[in-house]
Formats: structure tokens, sequence, C-alpha cells
């Protein structure tokens, strides 16, 4: 093989190199491939121009070529150098400052000596090459030395490319110092170029090796920081879960005792007011009422404390109880007035649950105060439907109405009426704060024709 078919490949493999580093930066879009690029750039123009210029390019800008475009070469591997190793020393970064202003101001120096003057035919050309080389030798064996105490894995490519470099650079100075005899034609190892090419190549490879491992490296040090901040936001997450849980369980469970600490009110208001009217059945010698009192009154009773220690109960249930309360009250006062309950058809009445004792303190209140102090005919008539969201309870009596009930109480029994009332208002509250739902109702006077009062309607809506 000749020097010229060795150089040819030589050019070639270069040019391979360096058209996988364009695209490499074209993907990666970082400086580092930027330098190393213009690097191989200015190593390829220069063997090019070395080979082939001579014959075509005038004698200083040849000269000018061989001795100055290495220069450069250089200048640029100082950059390509600090990024991509990342340097941090300081020394170091101004040992590169002054070594790449030696290097402008001995290009500078050749212009002057290839373009302005025949100064490149005078031997203070060559010396002036050579003491350039041997400055660089020197700079980058240092440069090598402190570098390669690092424990980083991508300067010791950086190292061994540029170990490389130096060392094949060195032979090359000594083969054009002493000279060797040539043959015709030129064999590879005969050229001085020749081993600077080696140590091109052996350098453009350890630098790739080096790219590629520096970029793999950043890869998955991105992807293990890309991971360790979705376990973060997992955890997180996790945590926000966790509290927002926490937080529903102990507001659920302060609503739970809330109810259970109202129902406890509840039962015992009902209950007293049930006994007392046991009491006066028996005081007055009202046996049969007194008896057929204490049967439904003991059923009611076992309803109310199975439901005691429940949140909810079907409704059906909740019927059975106020069917029990109404028919209890009304051998009370001796059918002093008609009640009806309506649960309409669509209704089943077995898969819909409300808070067990929820109606019949409205219609004791209906009772107690709008129906017994009316003259005649005396109705009570609760009703239950519903849409696809809520049930709906209607209490409706045609009584005096809460205006003229509120003149006729006395102060006691106004306030007990007002207790039991807004202890069931508190408890449709809690059952609103415990299921994060609408639960109210509504209380509106009803009037005839003539704009008397004709009693009270009251609305209960529950959540389904």
């Amino acid at each position: 093989m000749t020097f010229d078919t060795w150089n040819i490949a030589f050019v070639g493999m270069v040019t391979s190199m360096l058209l996988f580093n364009i695209m490499q930066w074209y993907s990666h879009r970082e400086r580092v491939y930027g330098y190393y690029t213009l690097f191989m750039l200015l190593w390829l123009g220069y063997f090019v121009l070395r080979q082939e210029g001579e014959a075509w390019l005038r004698e200083g800008t040849y000269h000018f070529v061989r001795v100055a475009v290495p220069m450069m070469a250089y200048f640029v591997y100082y950059d390509f150098s600090a990024v991509f190793t990342r340097l941090r020393d300081e020394k170091l970064l101004k040992l590169f400052s002054r070594v790449q202003a030696l290097l402008t101001v001995y290009v500078l120096v050749e212009m002057g000596l290839c373009f302005f003057s025949e100064g490149w035919r005078l031997p203070v050309h060559e010396y002036l090459h050579i003491a350039m080389r041997t400055i660089l030798i020197l700079a980058s064996g240092y440069i090598i030395w402190r570098m390669a105490q690092a424990p980083d894995r991508v300067i010791r490519y950086f190292v061994a490319g540029s170990l490389l470099l130096v060392l094949f650079g060195a032979i090359a100075m000594v083969t054009t110092i002493t000279g060797i005899r040539p043959s015709t034609p030129l064999r590879p190892w005969e050229a001085p170029l020749f081993y600077m090419q080696i140590g091109i190549i052996l350098e453009l490879l350890c630098f790739s090796l080096g790219l590629a491992y520096r970029h793999r490296r950043a890869s998955i040090e991105k992807a293990v920081v890309f991971e360790q901040l979705a376990r973060e936001r997992e955890q997180l997450e996790r945590e926000r879960l966790e509290t927002k849980l926490a937080a529903q369980q102990t507001h659920k469970l302060l609503s739970d005792l809330r109810m259970k600490a109202l129902r406890a009110q509840m039962n015992p208001h009902f209950l007293f007011n049930s006994l007392n009217a046991i009491q006066e059945c028996i005081l007055t010698e009202q046996t049969d009422a007194a008896a057929s009192y204490l049967a439904k009154f003991s059923k009611l009773v076992r309803l109310i404390l199975e439901s005691s220690d429940k949140q909810m109960i079907p409704l059906s249930s909740e019927i059975e109880s106020l069917r029990l309360y109404l028919d209890v009250e009304s051998l009370r006062f001796t059918q002093a007035f008609f009640y009806e309950i309506l649960v309409h058809t669509h209704i089943d009445a077995s898969l819909i649950n409300i808070p067990p004792m929820l109606v019949q303190p409205y219609a004791e209140n209906a009772i107690w105060h709008g129906l017994l102090h009316k003259e005649g005919d005396r109705k009570l008539t609760i009703s239950f439907f519903s849409d696809d969201e809520f049930l709906y309870i209607e209490i409706q009596d045609n009584g005096i109405g809460r205006a003229k009930a509120g003149q006729e109480q006395n102060p006691l029994k106004k306030e007990y009426e007002s207790r039991g009332m807004k202890l069931t208002d508190e408890r449709l509250q809690a059952l609103s704060e415990r299921e994060g739902v609408n639960a109210f109702a509504e209380v509106e006077d009803l009037a005839d024709p003539a704009g008397r009062p004709a009693g009270t309607r009251v609305m209960v809506t529950l959540p389904i």
C-alpha cells in the first residue's frame, strides 16, 4: 500500500466519522458536538490540502495551511475538551485560555510570514513551527497528567485520545526532524503525516466512544431523575389521598358521633311523651286504651331499639315505626285526628335508606301544635315520592297554622317543641356533612282561598 492509497482511506474514515457526528449534532443540539464537528473538519481539510493542495495552491498559502490549520484544530480542541469533560478546574481553564492566546498569536505571525512576505522560505518559519508543536506537546502532557487523576470515565476517554494524539504527533515531529529516506512509491510509514493520521484516528475513536458513553450516561441520569420525580409525585399523591381519606374518615366519624348524640337526645324526647300518655290512660282508667296503647308502644320501642345503633334504616322500617307512632297517638287522643301514609307505587321502600326516626318529630309537631288545637275535621297526610336523585317526604296537616299555634302554646311547651325540631334540623345538617350531600327541610304555611291559615306543609328532601 502506498501513502496515497492510505491517505484516501484515512480521508474516507474521517469523513464517515464527521458525517455521523453531524447527525448526532443535529439530533442532540449540544455544543460539544459542534466543537467536535469543527475539530474533525479542520483536520480533514488539513490532510486533503496537504495531499492535493501543493499542486494548485500558491506556495505561501500551502505553507500556511501546513503549519496554521493544525493550530486552529488545536484551538478548537481546547474548547471541545472543556465542554466534553465539563471541566471545572480553574487552573486548567486558565491554561487553556493562555495556550489558545498563544495559538492565535502564532497563526497571526504565520499569516504575516506566508501572505505578506517570503518569510515561509526562511529557517525561522520551521523553527517556529517546531517550537509551537513542542509547547503543545508539553502543555498537553501536563493537561493529561492533571486530568488522569479524575475518576470520571468520560475524562478517561479524553485522556486516552489526547495521549495517543500527543504520542503519535511526537513521532511525526521526530520523523520530520530526523528524516527517513523515502522509497518510491512512498510507503505509509515513511511519511511523517502517517503517524499524525494514526494519532488522529485513534483520538477520534476515543472521543467518539467518550461522547457515546457521555450521552448514554446522561440519558440514564435523566431517566433516573424522571423516575425519582415520578416516585416523588406518586408518593405526594398517595400522601395527599391518604390525608384526604383520613380527613374524610375523621369528618365521617365526627358526623356519626354527632348523629348518635342527636338520636340519643331524640329518642328520650319521644319516649318521655309516650310514657306520659300511657300514664294518663291508666290514671283515667282507660284500661282498653292502655292495653292497646302498650301493645303498639312496646312494638314501637322494639323497633326504636333495633335502629338505635344504626346510621340508616330501610324506608319500610321507618314507615312501620311512623305508622305505629301515629296509631299510638291516635289511641291516646281517642281518634281525635285522621292520618294517612301515601307511598308512591314506583318507590321500593326496602331499597331506600334514611336516618331512623326522622319523620316522627314533624308528625308529632303537626299533631300537638296544629291539629289538636283545631275544631272539626283534623287530618294529617304523610307522602313519600321520589325522582332519580332525591326522596321527598311531605308532612301536611290542616291544623291552625304556626302563627296561631305559637300564640296558644305555653312557653315551656314551646321551648320543648323547638328543641325537638332543632334536633331534627341538626340531624339533617349532620347527614349532609357526613355524606357530602344536601339534605334539608322546608316549612310552608298553608292558607284557604280567603287567606285564613289552613295548616302547615313540611317538605323534607333527602338524597337517594
